[in-house]
């Protein structure tokens, strides 16, 4: 993975600082059956950053933001070489019915998987 960024609606898409000193970009696992993805720490810090009113949830050990946020059409940008994923909020955003609204990032600085 090259570089992650997000486009919120109405902005210019936006790259966070690269978490991996590797030339090839960060290594990564794809799980297209993992619903969350674990990113580096720093990542998700800069992710929670650009949802306002995200707070840590410690039981679930994600970051809950406004379920407001899922319904926007902004998304996350995931680049690996010269192609680019852009998974929209609504799939980012973790939502069960009756439950709060999560980022669908973990933090871990061992491995990155990306959920699909």
């Amino acid at each position: 993975m090259n570089t992650v960024g997000i486009t919120k609606p109405g902005q210019a898409s936006k790259k966070y600082p690269s978490s991996s000193n590797d030339p090839q970009g960060q290594p990564v696992f794809l799980d297209s059956g993992s619903t969350i993805s674990i990113l580096p720490s720093a990542l998700v810090d800069a992710i929670v950053a650009d949802f306002p009113g995200a707070k840590y949830d410690s039981t679930q050990d994600l970051y809950e933001v406004d379920c407001s946020f899922a319904s926007q059409a902004g998304t996350m940008d995931f680049s690996f070489g010269a192609k680019e994923i852009k998974v929209p909020f609504h799939q980012f955003i973790w939502q069960q019915q009756g439950q709060p609204c999560y980022l669908g990032a973990h933090k871990n600085d061992e491995f990155v998987l990306l959920g699909g």
